[in-house]
């Protein structure tokens, strides 16, 4: 039971970190496309 509870913790923690990644880089893209504006 502790395994498989790890398991998917686990899964939803790098779910979780990839999002953060993907939005810091969405904010920077913007930050990018607002100073060429």
């Amino acid at each position: 039971m502790k395994m498989r509870k790890m398991r998917k913790m686990r899964k939803k923690m790098t779910k979780m970190t990839k999002m953060t990644k993907m939005t810091k880089k969405m904010k920077k893209m913007t930050q990018k496309m607002t100073q060429r504006m």
